[in-house]
């Protein structure tokens, strides 16, 4: 995730969800609910938690700033923001360097490999020296009269 992403979340879904959790939990304890294994068909929490998210929607709260659970919430968030980035920005880093790591060994691995093909070729050209054809593409006459002679001297012997 981004860091604009995990601001976001920050500042304005993870206070309200808490809240809610907190007052969807404090209903239950009221009812006697968290004690009993028998369930309530009038309580239902995802209902009350989604019905608390709506009413409480800060996009249409303008009073919102003066609750004293949005001061505590703001204080907290700013304290967390920094510990939460300097977390992503380490792992950021850290993947960073690895991915740098990666990228010079592939560097490396290509350069031995081009070292190596250019090493076979300077080899070759100095053991077929003769035979080296040059860039205009004609072959020397040199080479073509020692072939000659390779093959009279096959025919008459």
């Amino acid at each position: 995730m981004s860091s604009t992403v995990i601001n976001d979340l920050l500042e304005n879904l993870i206070p309200l969800v808490v809240l809610a959790c907190e007052k969807v939990i404090s209903e239950a304890d009221e009812r006697h609910l968290i004690e009993t294994n028998t369930p309530d068909r009038s309580f239902n929490p995802i209902n009350r938690l989604a019905s608390f998210l709506m009413r409480n929607n800060p996009k249409y709260m303008h009073y919102s700033a003066l609750s004293p659970y949005h001061y505590s919430m703001k204080s907290l968030l700013n304290t967390k923001k920094v510990q939460v980035l300097k977390v992503y920005g380490e792992e950021e880093t850290s993947l960073r360097t690895i991915l740098k790591q990666r990228q010079d060994e592939r560097n490396q691995q290509r350069d031995s490999h081009q070292q190596e093909e250019e090493r076979r070729k300077n080899a070759l050209k100095t053991l077929f020296h003769d035979w080296n054809v040059p860039e205009r593409g004609w072959i020397q006459t040199k080479l073509v009269s020692l072939r000659i002679r390779n093959r009279k001297t096959r025919e008459i012997g």
